[in-house]
């Protein structure tokens, strides 16, 4: 967990996840990309009632998992 510890006391507090010594540069120009985890908007939208204990786990459509095997 040493090198955990160490990584997370190098981002900056706010929560970003930037690098401080990025995100505190006065330099620095910064702009906002919008990005959707698909994972996790489909865990988010589960409604469903679960056994005490039980957890979701994203997973990918087979599918869509053989079509981009194809594509690369």
């Amino acid at each position: 967990m040493l090198a955990l510890d160490l990584h997370e006391d190098s981002l900056c507090p706010c929560g970003c996840g930037q690098p401080i010594d990025l995100a505190h540069d006065p330099d620095s120009d910064w702009n906002i990309d919008e990005r959707v985890c698909y994972a996790r908007r489909a865990l988010d939208s589960d409604r469903s009632e679960r056994q005490p204990g039980t957890f979701l786990v994203a997973v990918p459509d087979e599918e869509y998992l053989e079509w981009k095997a194809r594509q690369d």
